[in-house]
């Protein structure tokens, strides 16, 4: 075991926690980066890097002194790899994972584990997640809310190292550690009402192991021991009991066919109080069989075939019983209904979801109605554009998007400034005024409104619709010659085209000297492939004071050119000029995920070969991109 000082000491404690909070920060960086792919890898650096830094600082003479069962096991993990990716030729194999729980673990396992330091930097790791709770405890679903399995397991260290160093700690705890402790009850609300059954029982067996630490070293029972006994009792039949099966269901029989899968089930007989009266009654009337739908079973349909038992009252009233899993007059389990729901979140129509759940389109069409997204509120950043969607009885609808976080916020029926005026409208003020960009196309309309509801918001022109001014300029003088050419020369020319609208220096070999043979042809071709060459080199500058001067030059000498379709461009840019050099300044704002998200529309159109009801439209498109 290597000893080390308190500064060392604090480090190796830091690693250690670090590691044992990795999959929580990698959910959490993941949020941040907006990604998640690729975040063990990313999170394994700074492992690695602290370690050498503790490596290579410390005081202590650095002879780890591997011990034989080390090694053993180390020979034992490289054997795993070796066989797993040569023997069975598997080539995903993720050697990341290996790193974070094998091969670092056994580094760390010859250093001596402050508990209490170690508690507490996972304490401080968990202060991250209370900022983004709501992204992390990502509730969704159709008739419940739940949290998925692995952000569940993922806060699971944080709750336990809490709950641990208020165990034995909180003598020593300080301010910072009570808030901590406040904040992981918090979390630990979070898990019991919205989480699954594994880290529930997870949670329930760690309260008794934490009370069976009643005994001491020498078998002898502390005090509260009767206490203690009787938590230990509680909680095991609290994990029998959710291990077992609540619903308490009872399966008879499977008949399997080549296209369904049937289940006969039955409950076991219990009290019921009547609807009627509130009286408790165990009294069967009768019995009838309902077939419910259940989850695609094995690549077919599922049914489950319940005996449903029909109880009498004294008081007269009949009634069935009622199961937890089968909301009253469906003829779906409570889980089908969230299985459709989570399928619409893909890609893909509303018939194939009915057709992969054996359900009608009109059903999934109802479960789609239940889905709802409210006005979102509005960052400092926004972009604003419209698509073709031909939903609604409009042609035109027009998407609301984040560009600085890349999230579509909202989807309006309309582009007319009537529909745009009356979201806005509805908007608090206060929240209108943070606004500090506006992102758009050079469409007046929006710049109007942009300047009536977010006064204090700079307007920036996207660059593609403007660049896209001296594209059409050149075509337009290149269409122009054309009409003067050969029948032969025409047709070369309209083919090759792509090689005049390329950037020159991105040309290579015959392509170059190709459109050098072009711009031969006319001077005006070749003057405006100069200007739209220049013009790309402005909009690609670093440098915004260079831009400022050479845009202005540029300008100048497109309205001196003689040539009509560069002396319009020209004219388009300096009548826009202020919010094109806004776009110059502010780079990092655009409608480029806007753009993104329009052609993720496009596909989601195609595939479900169009959306007439908007609403539906509108909760698919934010169901998809969220």
């Amino acid at each position: 075991m290597i000893k080390t000082g308190n500064k060392q000491n604090n480090l190796i404690s830091f690693i250690q926690a670090y590691l044992l909070s990795l999959d929580a920060l990698n959910q959490i960086m993941g949020i941040f980066l907006g990604k998640s792919d690729g975040i063990m890898i990313m999170n394994l650096i700074p492992i690695a890097a602290l370690i050498a830094l503790h490596f290579f600082t410390s005081n202590k003479k650095r002879d780890l002194n591997l011990n034989k069962k080390a090694l053993l096991f180390v020979y034992y993990i490289v054997r795993v790899i070796v066989v797993y990716k040569y023997a069975f030729r598997h080539t995903t194999y993720d050697y990341t994972r290996v790193m974070v729980y094998c091969f670092i673990p056994v580094f760390l396992s010859f250093y001596k584990v402050n508990v209490e330091k170690v508690l507490k930097f996972i304490m401080l790791f968990s202060a991250l997640v209370l900022p983004i709770s709501q992204e992390f405890f990502h509730k969704e679903g159709v008739g419940y809310v739940s949290i998925g399995m692995s952000t569940t397991y993922n806060i699971l260290p944080f709750v336990i190292a809490a709950a641990l160093h208020f165990w034995y700690y909180r003598k020593n705890a300080g301010v910072a550690v009570w808030f901590a402790y406040l904040i992981n009850i918090y979390y630990l609300i979070q898990v019991v009402s919205y989480g699954n059954r594994g880290p529930m029982v997870s949670l329930v067996i760690f309260a008794m192991l934490l009370l069976l630490h009643g005994f001491d070293s020498d078998g002898n029972m502390k005090e509260n021991t009767g206490k203690r006994i009787f938590l230990i009792i509680l909680f095991g039949a609290i994990v029998v009991y959710v291990l077992s099966n609540i619903e308490d269901v009872i399966v008879k029989k499977i008949v399997h066919s080549d296209s369904f899968v049937k289940i006969m089930l039955e409950t076991k007989p219990k009290e019921h109080f009547c609807p009627a009266c509130g009286r408790l009654t165990k009294r069967i009337h009768d019995y009838r069989m309902q077939t419910v739908k259940d989850l695609p079973f094995q690549l077919k349909h599922c049914y489950l075939v319940l005996k449903k038992r029909r109880y009498a009252c004294p008081c007269g009233k009949r009634f069935y019983e009622n199961y937890s899993f089968l909301p009253k007059y469906f003829q779906r389990t409570s889980r089908m209904t969230a299985f459709i729901a989570n399928a619409l979140h893909d890609t893909c129509s509303i018939t194939s979801v009915a057709k992969m759940c054996n359900v009608s389109t009109a059903t999934v069409n109802r479960i789609l109605d239940t889905i709802s997204f409210p006005t979102p509120a509005i960052p400092y950043a926004l972009s604003i554009d419209e698509f073709k969607g031909n939903a609604g009885g409009q042609k035109y609808q027009c998407i609301l998007v984040d560009p600085v976080k890349h999230s579509v916020l909202d989807i309006l029926p309309s582009r007319s400034q009537t529909q745009l005026v009356s979201y806005f409208r509805n908007i608090p003020k206060k929240e209108r005024h943070r606004v500090k960009f506006f992102a758009c196309d050079m469409w007046k309309p929006y710049t109007e409104l942009a300047k009536t509801f977010f006064p204090n918001a700079t307007i920036i022109i996207d660059k593609y619709h403007f660049i896209r001014q001296t594209t059409w300029a050149i075509e337009n003088v290149r269409k122009r010659l054309q009409k003067t050419m050969p029948a032969s020369l025409r047709k070369y020319y309209k083919r090759s085209r792509p090689l005049i609208l390329t950037r020159y220096d991105k040309l290579k070999g015959e392509n170059k000297k190709a459109c050098d043979l072009m711009l031969l042809y006319n001077d005006d071709l070749r003057l405006a492939h100069f200007l739209k060459e220049w013009f790309y080199k402005i909009c690609h500058n670093p440098k915004y004071s260079e831009q400022r001067k050479e845009f202005w030059e540029w300008i100048s000498t497109a309205e001196q050119s003689q040539l009509r379709e560069f002396e319009n461009c020209a004219a388009t840019y300096r009548h826009w000029s202020k919010e094109i050099l806004n776009a110059f300044k502010y780079s990092h704002i655009s409608n480029g995920p806007t753009e993104g998200f329009n052609n993720k529309i496009k596909v989601l159109k195609r595939t479900s070969y169009g959306i007439r009801n908007f609403e539906h439209f509108r909760t698919r498109i934010l169901l998809n991109m969220h």
